[in-house]
């Protein structure tokens, strides 16, 4: 039964927090709680890859002004991605708040990826905050990412005997790709400015459809088109960047990173048509004037290189223009963001009464015939009033939607000027997929030979599937050992997936009912349970981690 099994969950994450909870009982008999909430600020990343695969051996590092703030669930400083979750928690001894924020930045890497660098600001506005990073893979292709890895002979003097050119095809259904021209007689150097000797030379272009919803979640610097900080023409500014057409190159030879060359290589970069220039208003043109901006994974700030014009060849439009550096490139403009964050309420009747649903709200740019480029998304587990906040949004017109836990809209609101400080309120529609009756989680343990039971007060993400299918979505966050859900059909046979910190824990063919409560301890006359495996190392766990709590 679901009872039992989400109890041993309990029980297990009770095993964890044991390590860093001290609780003492001045009152035996008394009913106590033992939390485990230690840590007041949390953000859990979702780590994934555009191609499918487990980023469980990424490496991570957490950096910048706050770091030494940051802890993993056993409150040590190592950081791992385990079941394709990172979770990063605030010393409990730090107050956070929107006028003390805390920053950092988390960078991820792993084979046959293009590595992140994630800044993040926590405000303590969200207790729990989730985010999803993907990593962008590097030798799959995708409908909406193309990718080109090959090779070129350099002379036995490590340069081109002649000039080399390479083309990348545009994604599926799109007319973005690039080109990059390399001189002959270029040398090429590593991160130190020193030339690097070899015949091999790699080349890797990756060019995203820009119009994709995908974008936004590996465009660089983590927090899609939405950045904290551009480096501008005139000085540093946060903005958002609006792409009509962007290319990523890179090389290696000998196996060494190539950063930078010894003469300008040509780059060019074909545009979505149906890009609008925020400069115009209009969808580009020829002759129009599009800005270049670079960003590179050792300074994780997009910066200004040049302005280009727009040209018309063969009934297409593309930039042209060159560099001596190898990054990610982007052809487009930056509207300056708002001084403040916009602040939603969410709003819905079948959400009241303790009902939590994972909603996703997304916000779009709204720009004449632009039909909207998705600029950043959050995801809240909702109840009836749930508030969030986007930071950065543009000083331009966007479309915020809301989605449920199936994609399906619940919402649509336009709004003229994000940069009025005025709350606004989001009404969500029914969601389809929460018409079941509702159905609710508590978890209690009892230590033995206590008369009462101890409140186990775990909170931590349950994401679910039914029995048999494959493809984990979130149920939502167990707040205080207590969920409360319409997602669920009782009766019908579900998969579950609890994720703590870097616990998780996988329970299977599970038949739910309305009411699941279960107190886990010694009694099993008196319907106690201690889990169907290994039951008597859980129990000697159990005693074991009262004793610890003075119990």
């Amino acid at each position: 039964m679901i009872k039992n099994r989400i109890s041993f969950i309990a029980l297990m994450f009770l095993a964890v927090v044991g390590m860093i909870v001290a609780c003492t009982n001045p009152f035996k008999d008394l009913e106590i709680s033992v939390s485990s909430n230690v840590f007041k600020n949390v953000v859990n990343l979702e780590v994934g890859s555009t191609a499918g695969v487990s980023l469980d051996n990424a490496t991570v590092a957490i950096t910048g002004p706050d770091a030494e703030k940051i802890y993993n669930a056993e409150g040590k400083k190592i950081f791992r991605v385990i079941g394709g979750f990172l979770f990063l928690a605030v010393d409990p001894n730090v107050v956070v708040s929107e006028q003390a924020p805390l920053n950092i930045n988390v960078a991820i890497a792993a084979t046959n990826h293009l590595g992140v660098q994630i800044p993040v600001k926590i405000t303590g506005g969200e207790k729990i905050a989730m985010r999803k990073v993907v990593l962008l893979n590097t030798a799959a292709a995708s409908s909406e990412m193309a990718v080109k890895n090959t090779s070129v002979a350099l002379a036995a003097n490590g340069t081109p005997a002649a000039d080399v050119t390479v083309n990348i095809p545009p994604p599926t259904g799109s007319s973005e790709s690039a080109t990059i021209k390399i001189p002959a007689g270029t040398q090429f150097r590593d991160a130190n400015n020193n030339v690097v000797s070899g015949t091999d030379l790699k080349v890797s272009m990756i060019v995203p459809k820009t119009g994709a919803e995908s974008l936004a979640e590996v465009f660089p610097g983590g927090t899609g088109l939405t950045q904290p900080v551009v480096h501008t023409a005139s000085g540093a500014s946060s903005g958002t960047l609006l792409p009509g057409g962007m290319s990523e190159v890179s090389f290696s030879l000998n196996g060494t990173t190539i950063t930078n060359f010894s003469k300008p290589v040509d780059l060019g970069i074909s545009l979505d048509p149906d890009f609008v220039n925020p400069e115009t208003g209009q969808k580009v043109k020829a002759g129009d004037k599009l800005s270049i901006f670079s960003f590179s994974s050792n300074n994780p700030v997009w910066k200004h290189e040049q302005e280009a014009t727009v040209q018309s060849s063969g009934g297409k439009l593309s930039v042209n223009f060159s560099s001596t550096h190898a990054t990610w490139f982007l052809a487009g403009n930056l509207i300056k963001s708002c001084g403040s964050a916009v602040k939603l309420k969410l709003t819905a009747d079948w959400l009241k009464n303790g009902v939590t649903h994972p909603i996703t709200v997304k916000v779009f740019s709204n720009m004449g015939d632009d039909a909207g480029k998705l600029l950043v998304k959050k995801n809240i587990t909702a109840t009836d009033g749930s508030e969030l906040g986007f930071d950065n949004l543009p000083q331009a017109p966007v479309i915020i939607r809301a989605f449920d836990a199936d994609g399906n809209k619940l919402s649509e609101t336009t709004v003229a000027d994000p940069c009025s400080t005025a709350l606004q309120h989001i009404a969500l529609a029914a969601s389809p997929v929460a018409g079941n009756p509702k159905t609710t989680m508590q978890l209690y343990v009892r230590c033995p030979n206590q008369a009462q039971p101890v409140n186990v007060l775990p909170t931590f993400y349950l994401y679910y599937k039914i029995h048999g299918q494959t493809g984990y979505k979130l149920l939502g966050i167990v707040t205080n050992g207590y969920i409360s859900t319409t997602l669920l059909d009782p009766g019908k046979k579900y998969d579950f997936r609890a994720v703590w910190g870097s616990t998780v824990k996988d329970v299977n063919d599970i038949t739910v009912k309305a009411d699941n409560t279960a107190t886990v301890g010694d009694n099993a006359t008196g319907g106690e349970i201690l889990g169907t495996k290994a039951g008597a190392t859980n129990l000697e766990l159990l005693k074991e981690k009262c004793k610890e709590a003075g119990l």
